[in-house]
């Protein structure tokens, strides 16, 4: 996968240590981590910051940090595959100021469609069942439902992404 993937609206690029301070804001919030495993103390999001950055090391590919052109950090979007994960996920998250804009559909298109186009012929996504915002993502980026899996001993909804293999862009 690329370093950097650009969008109409967005930038997908690497973690950098200047985005832990809204990974940290990000992870104290309760309501925003409800679907994600609950709150994390700032050292805990540092490791979580630590893993993103080293899957890309160990994988080739992982989350890409989501930024608006005036290069606000406005979530995390992309791979995900760490040892013991159920399926090869295509996930997203984003910062709740930037949820209701179409953002999480652009971005994790934008990964859906590289990942094709460099061969890839299966992503899921983990998505817990409450979570109406991220079914209605994976919705719309045309994944289906496809039963239930584990995920760290939670149950998780398990979508399917169509994928139709395109040139590398």
């Amino acid at each position: 996968m690329p370093q950097t993937i650009a969008t109409p609206r967005l930038m997908l690029t690497q973690w950098r240590a200047d985005h832990f301070e809204v990974v940290a804001a990000y992870n104290a919030d309760a309501q925003s981590t409800r679907y994600t495993g609950g709150v994390l103390s700032r050292e805990d999001a540092w490791r979580g910051l630590a893993e993103m950055i080293g899957h890309w090391a160990l994988r080739g590919f992982g989350l890409y940090a989501v930024e608006e052109p005036s290069g606000a950090l406005i979530g995390g979007v992309g791979l995900y595959f760490p040892e013991g994960w159920p399926a090869l996920e295509l996930g997203f998250d984003l910062m709740p100021p930037a949820r209701g804009k179409g953002y999480a559909t652009e971005a994790a298109a934008a990964v859906r469609d590289r990942a094709a186009a460099n061969g890839l012929t299966e992503l899921s996504s983990l998505i817990h069942p409450e979570n109406r915002a991220s079914i209605a993502v994976a919705e719309r980026l045309g994944a289906v439902h496809d039963g239930m899996l584990d995920v760290r001993g939670v149950p998780h909804r398990h979508y399917r992404h169509a994928m139709q293999r395109k040139r590398a862009a």
